[in-house]
Order: structure tokens, then sequence, then C-alpha cells
């Protein structure tokens, strides 16, 4: 309603407006109350920070956050809950626009020395200003109304954004956000609440330029035309040519529109170590010493972070999913972190509130967001499981002895004050011995008032954290013994010399070869997130190195059960002695490393890269045992650990020249920063070398490459600060000189190595302008599919299909000049001309597009142009895209299988923690089916890659794969829904990870599929024919061996179950046979060929 209620009130700020759907005697009237009856629409001025001011109708009776819906609708900024509005501190309007800062407004006033607190008041509010926390703004708060914080008619508020959360996908397409993003990225730059180097001042600044003035102009645009001061930050205003250095930028822009340039400017803000956090200004206790020293307290999206107050350097982050509650004050704020630190953080603020309230709108947004994506069924994002658990100080099972102790007895009165007991008489006192100690156990969990420090009294030092690291190993511990244990129980094997029992066998040994060889992968990457978790013991994750260890015992215990298949599969008696000997000396390797990893020893990280190294031997006897040389070639192995070992000679040459700086530092404390910075650079390039050596024969595993990466940046940070520490130390031009061209060449081997994994992993070869072109055609054509409805995309994706074809028709005609005159030259003349009539159509396709870009016709008859275009190349080339998209499934079904063979195991580790067990068996259910559903996958697999050529192998696995994607989803499905009621952090989140690695996996697997499935599409009554001559020679074998009398039953194969597996497939096939013959009578090509496929699987 326009108008309503309002009772008056001599404050202005304590009057309210009447809710209508309340009685008057909700709001207590009393005699004399007055009630006015007056317009609740009024006009509210809101100011851009680009200085524009936009006038916007608001109902007064609503809360700030009611209304920021009214403004954002009405500028066109869709999501409201990251905007928020503060007060400006320049309106004449407002008589309380601003308050003094964080450090003025009541901290650290004492008596006793007021004017050295009131001087260190000044300093800390001068430094506050200086960096421009987010204290200095005067935020309204959501949950009042204007009128109630004193926020009058006539003043003007500044509109901008709180939160970043989904800034990251703001683009042109949405015009009104880039400006305001631009616009707030812009003046954090320039007054230095994001720090960046020279080069990227100049690059911004560059892309400002392009954004005022447009493209540079020689003649206009010369020395002195700009106005530093609003281009850059106040440091590199007066640097001598660095206005020079901005028109390079700007000439590198050219022809740049300015909502491109927009975009440009925020990326290259997103890309600063600071973008999107937001600071305030703390004391907090300096460590070892009773005395408080200044900090930047920032908080964003991800983390809470501490920040050095002068360089801005982040010293230590906190993920916001490790944040369990926390406590404002009207002079402090402490964060309580539960089992992921060891002590609370506390900070000296007044702004406690406003942290709080930051940290509580991040968990709010990100909560609401995950809950809009859990009502729409969106699956594969990051974090779409949300996870809450109680966390108890303790959870344990103790089983002890009830121990009884004598002692003498007293005699006295009971009688206490406040106490009545009933009267009685005294009885009579006897000794006597209580039976043997009984054994007691209790499990579960007690909630009591008081939790009395158990785990201290039993592991004194060891936290809760690190007590649950020690279970998960010494559970560890005692699965590998019991799999060494069932490693010397050989599997008894009756199989027959016929095809059918050859090919079991042959097919069972791939299967549990590939599954031997995905379980090693997932320890591979464990170990080696062990190694690079136990870098730093301060900033150690104990949940994240207990949820590696459980990856290991859980892929553990499955393993074995495929090693001893396959040492009852081989032929010979010594390769199966040698595999299981192999398998043994593996689990002693990583009884050594999780020893290591224990929270209980000595911190040596020595002693965990040499465990670390063992494990890689015995993981590389293990593969040989099995006559595999795991998912990579040795050849890119080897040149693998070369690389990684050119990488630990260039720090080994850094640190040389480090310690050569240190010996000449003047301060001791310097001297001994130099050295300690270059010691831990060695230890961490030891470390890098170490991860490579563990996971170089299953590098081709994401969470290995993860792993890789993680371990190269750990190096790439202490080169950093061993450059840092050493321009402190000296002044020396020839010394830092040699220490930056050791670090150069440091990061220079890291880029190789790296880049060496990128192509190595991708699959990446010396490529030919064949396979260039037909890789820009793909992913040209997919693009246009993609953009109907957008005609300036679609053109723009028609250009780069034009220019790849015509080098594809060159190269297909240089070719046949090459062979002379012939029946070859003239296939190849005539693909290449083929090639050119289908881009001539497709370009004027796209100019009749281009003239109409609203014209729907035009688009569609652009998008079947670039179909012909893309069949023909797919012709001429050789079905060179074929054979890539194939290779894109092989990828992405060998990505699918391993990755569920870890679900499994995780799922089976997680039996023993997991409270819901209907859940459990749910979980367990969809494990068994998906098992069922691997084998095809894999065969798939490896009859593509064996026969290159095969069309029946290529629709096999495209079958495969397809089959497989049901199960698969219905086991993350499962695996999302058991997480939550897992007990053990760490078998918890090894489940969540996992799952969440495999509904990617399967997305992917998707995608590849319909994308072979249209490539391959006309071939299934070819296969489906081609399958039938197979079946037929089979059974002809078959009968043979009957006759024979060698004819034998595969293991597990009984009379009564295959009698009605052969009923059941005998109704399918009738079925598919049925549906074949209505599609070919009704002349659907597309049904005809689903139903030959499926009446050949029935067979």
């Amino acid at each position: 309603a326009e108008y309503g209620l309002f009772l008056h009130d001599e404050d202005p700020k304590k009057g309210v407006w009447l809710e209508s759907g309340k009685t008057l005697e909700h709001y207590m009237l009393r005699e004399a109350d007055i009630l006015e009856y007056r317009k609740k629409i009024r006009p509210l001025r809101v100011k851009m920070l680009d200085g524009s001011v936009k006038t916007v109708l608001i109902d007064d009776s609503h809360t700030a956050s009611q209304m920021l819906v009214t403004i954002c609708t009405k500028l066109g900024v869709t999501n409201y809950d990251e905007y928020s509005l503060c007060r400006d501190e320049d309106d004449p309007s407002d008589p309380k626009a601003r308050k003094d800062a964080t450090l003025n407004r009541g901290t650290l006033k004492k008596d006793k020395d007021k004017t050295s607190i009131l001087r260190d008041e000044k300093k800390m509010d001068t430094l506050k200003r200086k960096l421009h926390t987010d204290d200095e703004l005067n935020w309204l708060d959501h949950t009042r109304t204007l009128r109630e914080q004193g926020v009058e008619d006539t003043e003007t508020l500044i509109f901008r954004r709180k939160y970043f959360y989904s800034d990251q996908n703001v683009d042109k397409r949405d015009p009104v956000q880039l400006n305001l993003l631009y616009v707030q990225s812009r003046d954090a730059i320039l007054n230095g609440t994001h720090p960046c180097s020279q080069e990227e001042a100049t690059q911004l600044a560059g892309t400002q330029c392009q954004i005022l003035y447009n493209d540079h102009q020689e003649a206009k645009h010369k020395a002195g035309f700009l106005d530093l001061k609003v281009m850059l930050p106040k440091e590199y205003v007066k640097i001598k040519g660095i206005e020079k250095k901005i028109f390079v930028e700007h000439k590198k822009l050219l022809g740049v529109n300015e909502l491109d340039a927009k975009v440009r400017y925020t990326q290259l803000c997103r890309s600063l170590k600071t973008y999107g956090i937001t600071f305030f200004l703390v004391k907090e206790k300096m460590k070892g010493k009773n005395k408080l020293v200044p900090r930047l307290l920032g908080i964003n999206k991800e983390s809470v972070v501490r920040v050095d107050e002068r360089t801005k350097e982040i010293l230590k982050t906190w993920p916001l999913t490790h944040v369990r509650r926390w406590a404002a004050s009207p002079k402090s704020f402490t964060l309580d972190f539960g089992d992921y630190s060891e002590a609370y953080y506390s900070v000296q603020t007044t702004e406690g509130e406003q942290i709080g309230q930051l940290i509580g709108g991040y968990i709010d947004i990100i909560l609401k967001k995950k809950k809009g994506k859990d009502r729409t069924g969106i699956e594969g994002e990051e974090e779409a499981t949300l996870l809450e658990d109680s966390v108890s100080p303790a959870k344990a099972t103790f089983i002890q002895h009830q121990s009884n102790s004598k002692g003498q007895y007293e005699m006295g009165s009971v009688a206490m004050p406040g106490i009545m007991r009933q009267g009685g008489q005294a009885g009579h006192i006897s000794r006597g011995e209580m039976g043997d100690p009984l054994h007691a156990m209790s499990t579960g969990q007690g909630h009591t008032a008081h939790q009395p420090p158990m785990n201290s009294a039993r592991q004194p030092g060891l936290t809760s954290a690190q007590m649950n690291l020690k279970s998960s190993i010494d559970y560890s511990f005692t699965t590998m013994e019991d799999s060494m244990r069932n490693l010397d129980e050989k599997h008894q094997l009756n199989i027959g010399d016929d095809e059918a029992s050859l090919q079991w066998r042959k097919n069972e040994i791939d299967l549990n070869r590939q599954m031997v060889e995905s379980q090693m992968s997932a320890m591979a990457a464990a170990t080696a997130g062990i190694i690079t978790q136990s870098n730093d013991p301060n900033e150690r994750d104990y949940t994240v190195i207990g949820s590696h260890v459980t990856t290991i015992s859980s892929n553990m215990t499955e393993m074995t059960k495929g090693i001893k298949m396959l040492a009852a599969l081989l032929e010979e008696e010594d390769g199966s002695q040698n595999l299981i000997d192999a398998t043994k000396d593996m689990m002693m390797a990583f009884k050594d490393l999780l020893n290591a990893a224990s929270p209980e020893t000595e911190e040596n990280r020595q002693e965990l890269l040499s465990a670390a190294n063992k494990v890689a031997e015995a993981q590389s006897a293990l593969f040989q045992a099995m006559s595999s040389t795991g998912y990579m070639e040795p050849g890119f192995q080897d040149t693998l650990m070369q690389l990684a070992k050119a990488v630990a000679n260039a720090t080994a040459t850094l640190v040389l020249n480090s310690k050569n700086v240190a010996s000449t530092a003047e301060e001791e404390e310097m001297r001994n920063q130099v050295i300690g910075e270059a010691t831990n650079c060695a230890l961490n390039t030891s470390q890098l070398v170490a991860v490579t050596r563990v996971v170089a024969p299953t590098i081709s595993n994401p969470a290995c490459q993860e792993q890789l990466v993680e371990a190269a940046k750990l190096v790439a940070k202490s080169v950093e600060r061993v450059v840092d520490s050493s321009k402190q130390a000296t002044e020396d031009e020839n010394l830092l000189m040699n220490v930056g061209e050791a670090a150069t060449a440091v990061t220079k081997a890291l880029n190789d190595l790296l880049q060496h994994v990128k192509q190595g992993t991708a699959g990446h070869k010396p490529g030919t302008v064949y396979d260039d072109a037909c890789d820009r055609i793909v992913v040209a054509t997919d693009k246009l599919f993609s953009s109907v409805g957008n005609a300036t995309e679609m053109v723009k994706q028609a250009k780069v299909l034009a220019q790849a074809s015509s080098l594809l028709v060159g190269a297909i005609k240089g070719d046949a000049e090459g062979l002379g005159e012939g029946d070859s030259q003239q296939k190849l003349l005539g693909a290449a001309r083929e090639l050119a009539d289908a881009t001539a159509r497709m370009i004027e396709a796209a100019k009749g597009c281009a003239g109409s870009p609203n014209d729907a016709a035009q688009q569609h008859r652009l998008r079947q142009a670039a179909e012909d275009l893309r069949s023909a190349t797919n012709l001429a080339a050789n079905n060179a895209l074929k054979k890539k998209l194939i290779t894109r499934l092989e990828n992405a079904a060998k990505q699918a299988a391993a990755l569920s063979t870890q679900t499994i195991s995780a799922a089976q580790g997680a039996d023993l923690h997991n409270t819901n067990k209907s859940s459990q068996q749910e979980l367990i259910d969809e494990c068994r089916v998906t098992a069922e559903h691997i084998p095809a996958l894999v065969h798939g697999v490896r009859d593509s890659m064996n026969q290159p050529d095969s069309t029946k192998a290529q629709v096999n696995l495209i079958n495969a794969s397809q089959n497989f994607l049901a199960p698969g989803n219905n086991l993350v499905t499962a695996s999302k829904a058991a997480v939550p009621t897992v007990s053990d952090p760490s078998s918890a989140m090894q489940l969540n990870n996992v799952s969440k690695n495999l509904a990617n996996a399967l997305a992917e697997l998707k995608a590849a599929a319909a994308k072979a499935q249209e490539a391959c599409g006309s071939l299934e009554l070819d296969n489906a024919v081609e399958m039938i001559r197979t079946l037929n020679g089979e059974l002809d074998q078959m009968h043979q061996t009957a006759e024979d009398g060698k004819l034998v039953p595969l293991p597990g194969q009984v009379p009564a179950n295959c009698a009605a597996q052969l009923g059941s497939t005998s109704k399918g096939v009738g079925a598919s046979m049925a549906s074949l013959l209505t599609s070919a009578a009704q002349g659907n090509e597309n049904h005809t060929g689903i139903a030959a496929r499926d009446t050949a699987n029935s067979l």
C-alpha cells in the first residue's frame, strides 16, 4: 500500500510503521499516542561510484535489505544480496555521515597512560586511512530501516558491492554490473587497496586509456596528455618514463571496444592476490611477547586471512569451511576453528560486529546459492554437497580395566549445610576383595556439560585433530596387515582352453590390471598430498592428511583383491609370486610412510621424503611385476624426472648464491632469515622431486597432476621469499643480480616441468597441419552450434572456420601434388574441392546472417552449412575428426572407470563410520551395480585403442559409455547422500572428493559419447551385422569344443543362473527384433540403427 499508519515519537529514530497484519494491541498503544496517516513511498537519492546519481522510489517502512531489492531492480542488477548502501562522508546534508574510524571509536582507552595511548591511536588511525580498510565505510545495517539508522529524507547514499562472490561471472553481457565493478576495482587500484607491480599498473592504466579515449592516436596521445594521478597508484606517478609505458600498453588494445576493455581491466584486477578481500585493521598479540602489533584481517568468499599491513602479503589462510564459530565484543573479535586449529585466533578491534556480519553474509550467500542449485538439480559443481556436522570435544571407544584401590576407612558426620538426609542407624563396616577386573567397553558418543580432557591424558600434547589422524593411521596399519595375510590365500581357478575361456581370462586380466592401476594412481596422489600437506608444521590440516591416509588404506584393501585375481590368472608361477612379493613390499613402504607422517613422531621432513621415495620404488616394482609401465610411457616418465632434477640443480645454485648474500649481511637476524629461507627452498625442491617420482607413472590422473602443481607452487613461493629476504639483507647489486638470475633459472625449470606434464597428459604430440586445422574446426563448430541466437558470435566463429578450412584445403592440395598423377591424387583433389565448396557455402550463409542478425532462418542456414563443412572436413582429412572424437571418448572413459573404482573403494572404507545404515546399504548397492558396468567400459577402451580402425570397437565403446552413465550418476547421488552421516572426518572428506571428481568425469564422458555418437551414428547397422557374424563364429567354436568334451564353465557360472539368464536375454532378443522390424518398415534410419544395436547386444 502507498499509505500507512505511523506511530509518532519525539525521537524520529523510534517512530515505527504499523504493519497491516497486526492489531493495535500488538503495539501497546497508550493514551495520547499519536498515529499519523501518511505516505510510505518516498524518493531516495542513490549515488553510483562513477558519480552519477539515481533517484529511486522506496517504501520507508522497509528495511535496508528490502530496499536493496527495489534499488537493484531499478538499476538492472540481479544479485542484490552482494550489494549494500553506505553513508556519503562528503554529503553536507548528512549530519552523522562519518564517525572516526576503527581505533578512534574507543579502542585501547586506558586511564593509566592516556598520552601514550592517544599517540598510538593516532598512529593507527593514520595507518588505517593509508590502507583504506573497510571500517572507513559507514555501511547501513540491513536489518533496520533508514529511519531507525538516522538517514534523513534529503541524504544521498552510496551504492557499491560489499560481497565479492559471483563477480567473476560479470562480463559485457551485463554492462551495468560491469561498469560498477570496473569503477570499484579502479578506485581500489588507485588508492592502494590492491597492491600491484609496476608492470601490472601500466597494463591497467593502458586499459583505462582505451576505456576513456578509445584507440591510441600518435598525434594526440603524447607525453603530458595523461593525468597520471587518476591512472596510477601514487607510488608510480613520479617514475620517469611511466607515461610512455602506458601508451605502449594502450597501443596493444587497438580495436578493442569500451565494454571489452572494461572486461579486461576487471580480469587483470582479479589476478591480483588481494582482489575480493575486505580488510580490517586490527591489533594482534606478537608471538612470544606481551605486545600488540597492527595487522590486517581479511575476509573473502573462500577464507579468512592474516595479511601483513605493510606489504599486504598473505601470512595465513583459514578456509571459511573451517570457521566453527566467532564471537564479537566491543573491543575484540575471536575466531574458533574447532579441530582445524589448536588455539583461538583473537584480535583487538572495535569492528568485531562488522567482521562477524561480513563472514555471516558470505556464508548466507553461499548457502542460498547452493540451495538454489540443489533445487534445480545442478550436479558437478564445486562444493555442491553441503555438510553439517556436530563437532564434539571427543569421540572414541575405550577398552580398559576397571581398577579398584583399597584405602583406610574413616568415620564422621555426613551432615552438610543446606542438605537434608533421612535419619538412620550406622551400619557395620567390612573389608574384602573384589573379583578379577572385568573388561568394559563403551562405544558411541556421550554429550555432557563438561568433557574431561581424556585425549590429553592418553596422548599428551596431541590435539583432537591429531588424535583423529593417529586413529586413521592405526586403522590403516590394521587393514594392511589383514590385506597381507589375505594375499597368502591364493585363488583357485579352473579355466578351460576353449575360445570363450581364453577370452574370459584376457578380459579379467585387463579389468583387474585397470582397477589396480587406478587404485595405485589414487594412492600415489594421496602420498603426494601427505608430502605437500606436511610442508609447514604450523599450517598442517590434519583432516586433509587424514583423508589421504584413508584413501591409501581403502584403496590398498581393494587393490589386494585385484592383485590376487591377477596372480591367479597369470600362467607362470614365478610371475604370480613376484606380483605378490612386490605388493607386500609396497605395503611395507606405505607403512614406513605413514609412520613418518604420524603426529607422534618428531618433525623430520627428510624422513618423510625418504619414505616417499621408497613408495615410488615399490610402486615401480609392482608395475613391472604386472608387466605394466603405468599410464605413461617410460620415455615420458624419464624426461619428467630429468626436468624435476633440473629444478633441483637450479635451486642448488640459488641456495648457494643466497648464502653468499647471507655472509655479507651485517645483522644476524637478516643473515638467519636468508639462510632459513634458502634451507626451506632446498627442502621444498626435494619435496617436488619426491612428489614427481611418486606420481610419474600415473601422472595422467588429474589428482596426481594437481599434487605435482601444488608442490611446484611451494617451490615458486619459497624462491620468491629467498629473493625478498636477499634484497632486505644486502644492497650489493652483483650479489642480487646473481640471486635474480638463479631465481629466473628455477622459474624456467618449473615451467618446463609443468609444460611437459600438460603436453603429455593432454596427448599433445607434434601436430601436422591436418591436426591443427581439424582441432580448430571442431572447437569453432562447437562454439557456433552453442551460439545459435547470437548472430554476432556465430559470424565470428564462421570466420575462424573459414580460415581453418582454407589451411586444410592448402595442405591437401600440397599432399596431392607430391603424389604424382594417379587415382590417389584425384581422390585428394576431389576431397579438397568438396571442402572448398562447403567452405564457400558456409561463407555465403555467414554473410546472410551478418546482414540479417535477427533472422532465425539465416542462423539455421549458417548452422546447417557449418555441419556440412564439418562432415566435408571429416571426409577430406581421412576421418581425422572422428578419430579425435573417439580419442577424447577413450580418455573420458578411462577417467570415469578409474574414478568409479576409487569411489567404490571410498564407499567400502566409509562402511564402519556411516551412522545411517540404510544410506550405507544403498551406497553399497549402487557400488555393486556400477562395478558390473565397469568391465564393459574397460574392454571398450582396450578394443578401441588396439583396433583404431574398427567400427565395431568404436560403436561398442560408445554403447558401453552410454550404458555406464546411469549407474555412475546413481553412485554419485548415493555417495553425496551418505557423506553427511559418515562420522569420521577423513572418510567423509575422501568420499566427498572422489564423488565430486566422478561427477565431473561422468559429465565429460556424456559429452564425449554424444559427440562420438554423432560421428559414428550411421555405422550402427554395419556394426550390428559385423557383431552377429563374429557371434556366429564363436558359436561354431563353442560347438566344436563341446563335441571334443573340453567345454568347462567359467568361474562363477552355475547351470541354474545360466538358464535364467538365457531365458531373460531370449525375451530381450524378441523385443528388440520387433522394434527393428517396426523401425525398418517405417523407414526411420535412426531408430532402425538403435534397434539393430540392441538386437546384436542381446544376442
